[in-house]
């Protein structure tokens, strides 16, 4: 993974890629979705309880919230689409905060979610300045095998794809997939 840690931009290649679902898709509203996963929680138990949830995007944390579900790490922007303001109640001990431009993972992001991820005071929610939704594939690639991470699907018209929520169980096969996603990003000057 030489490209983990360093400064990235997506590709258009990798635009097309990353409108797809990358992990099971509960499709409808946010209520029905949330409804979906708290009852997919609820049979987990305590023996089955994944490791870590992370939750990615405003919506997604806050819908998940008030569902019940315990998130360990959020990362929010503060916006929905690129153009509401979203207000999370999320109930952190700590709070850490990134910048990160739209279309880009920003070294400085990579490790301040692997120390989140990493940390035993959680729950910590990451407030992003900039734009959240690339962050995703660091939540993946950082957080440990059996993790479950979270984020917002929106609908896209030209995909023919409804909204939803996704939700990413994190396996060594699926660790490999995104490391494939990275590789595809374009390695940017420090500068830039």
């Amino acid at each position: 993974m030489e490209k983990k840690g360093k400064n990235v931009k997506i590709t258009d290649e990798l635009i097309i890629i990353l409108k797809k679902p990358l992990g099971k898709f509960f499709v409808g509203s946010v209520e029905e979705t949330t409804e979906q996963v708290k009852n997919l929680f609820t049979q987990f138990g305590e023996k089955n309880k994944p490791p870590l949830v992370i939750s990615v995007g405003d919506v997604c944390t806050r819908s998940l919230i008030e569902k019940g579900i315990n998130i360990d790490v959020a990362i929010i922007d503060g916006k929905t689409l690129r153009t509401n303001n979203e207000v999370v109640n999320f109930p952190a001990k700590n709070i850490l905060k990134l910048k990160n431009k739209k279309g880009y993972i920003e070294g400085a992001a990579w490790h301040i979610i692997d120390n989140a991820i990493k940390r035993n005071d959680k729950p910590i929610l990451i407030q992003v300045e900039g734009e959240e939704d690339l962050l995703t594939l660091i939540a993946v690639l950082e957080a440990p095998l059996n993790s479950i991470v979270f984020y917002g699907q929106p609908p896209i018209k030209s995909y023919n794809m409804e909204q939803g929520l996704v939700m990413i169980t994190v396996t060594p096969p699926k660790k490999e997939e995104f490391i494939g996603y990275l590789e595809k990003m374009e390695l940017v000057d420090e500068n830039s």
